[in-house]
């Protein structure tokens, strides 16, 4: 029987123009209606997940920046935490300022980076949401980020090229977890970080074996997770890696509502009968 759907945010629950559809909604509220939780685990920092959340109704714990922090969003508790290494910070850091990259650091207390199109990006997402209230902090002095404590350091490169040198480059030789998000976003992580890790947290807390646990996911920062649940779903617009990690592919896209038609097969399977 499952106990708990866990789902991946951008590119799964999400659709491209970063909405719950009405469709996908409505699945997750019955399957909230049967008792099973709903636990978001995201790449987002918290202030990044909150509407969402709020829209949801949810007060379970949450997988934030791809696994290296899990928060109870009921009273905002935190379970499992782990921090980026400094020496790790300034390697990326210094090749952010060289290729005049936009970065942010994720911490505790909000987003740190210089004044880039991210900072742009996160200001416009305060004032589409107001229950979001990220605190910002611009700085174009290095050695003052490399101090911050960051859960995850996130940086776009938009040439594919570059993005792909430097992603293999830093799986290599870098004392962290390197990840892909989203399309020209690469992700750094303290070493030992995935969802896979921290919904493990979740697991234990919950009382909850593998078994009874879905998860949906679409791109290489789901795949642990994804390869840990035996009832893992991959988007069908999910990356390949995605795809060869988990045990099934939806049948529709994030923008056709794939979350929705795999929840109401679930439901018509396994519940109705209940």
């Amino acid at each position: 029987m499952i106990k708990i759907a866990v789902f991946d945010m951008d590119g799964t629950l999400l659709n491209d123009d970063k909405i719950i559809t009405p469709e996908v909604f409505k699945s997750i509220k019955t399957l909230q209606a049967y008792n099973i939780k709903v636990v978001l685990a995201t790449g987002r920092g918290f202030e990044l997940m909150r509407p969402y959340a709020c829209q949801l109704g949810l007060n379970t714990l949450a997988v934030l920046n791809n696994g290296s922090l899990v928060k109870n969003l009921e009273d905002g508790t935190i379970l499992y935490a782990n921090i980026l290494n400094k020496h790790t910070q300034n390697i990326v850091l210094d090749y952010a300022f060289e290729n005049n990259d936009p970065f942010a650091l994720f911490t505790e207390t909000g987003f740190y980076g210089t004044d880039n199109v991210r900072m742009d990006y996160y200001r416009q997402f305060n004032r589409d949401y107001s229950d979001a209230n990220i605190p910002l902090h611009i700085t174009q002095n290095k050695s003052d980020l490399v101090r911050v404590n960051a859960y995850k350091l996130f940086l776009q490169i938009t040439d594919n090229n570059r993005f792909k040198a430097i992603y293999d480059a830093f799986k290599q030789t870098l004392d962290a977890h390197v990840t892909q998000s989203m399309d020209g976003f690469l992700d750094i992580l303290p070493t030992g970080t995935n969802k896979a890790v921290a919904l493990n947290v979740i697991l234990k807390y919950y009382g909850v074996e593998i078994e009874e646990v879905m998860v949906f996911g679409d791109n290489d920062n789901d795949s642990e997770m994804l390869a840990m649940i035996p009832h893992s779903f991959a988007m069908k617009n999910g990356s390949s890696k995605a795809i060869s990690a988990a045990k099934n592919m939806t049948k529709f896209t994030n923008n056709e509502d794939g979350v929705a038609h795999e929840i109401n097969h679930f439901i018509n399977t396994h519940l109705h009968q209940m």
